[in-house]
C-alpha cells in the first residue's frame, strides 16, 4: 500500500509526526486488499515504511487533529468513518526509503499494489 501526504510531508517532521500522519484518517477498504507494507509517500518520494500489524476503524467526529498538522483548521470530512493502521518501520524494505513513486499516483491518496 502506498499513502500519499502530500499536503502533510514536511522536512522536518520527526519520526513520530512523520508516522502519525501516515497511518491516520484513511478513506478506505483494507480489509479487500490486505496489505503487508505501508509506503509514505511525500513529494513523490518514498520516505518511510510500516509493516502493517493491524487496522481500526475511526468515528472523525470525536477526533481532535494535532494542531501542528496543515489541515488542523479546517472542517472535518464529511465521511465520517475513516481506517488507520497500526506499524513499526519495516527495517528489511528500507532499500526502497528514498525512491520516486511519483509514476504511481493519481488523484487517490491511496494506491494498492501487489495486494
Amino acid at each position: 500500500m502506498l499513502v500519499n501526504i502530500a499536503r502533510e510531508w514536511d522536512p522536518a517532521l520527526t519520526d513520530r509526526e512523520l508516522y502519525e500522519r501516515a497511518r491516520r484518517y484513511w478513506r478506505c477498504a483494507p480489509q479487500r486488499h490486505r496489505a503487508d507494507y505501508a509506503m509514505v509517500v511525500g513529494d513523490g518520494i518514498i520516505r518511510e515504511i510500516y509493516r502493517i500489524d493491524g487496522w481500526r476503524e475511526i468515528d472523525m467526529s470525536a477526533v481532535v487533529l494535532d494542531p501542528g498538522r496543515k489541515a488542523a483548521g479546517e472542517p472535518l470530512p464529511r465521511y465520517t468513518r475513516r481506517q488507520e493502521f497500526k506499524g513499526e518501520i519495516a527495517l528489511d524494505m528500507r532499500h526502497y526509503v528514498g525512491k520516486s513513486a511519483r509514476h504511481l499516483f493519481g488523484q487517490n491518496p491511496v494506491r494498492w499494489l501487489n495486494c
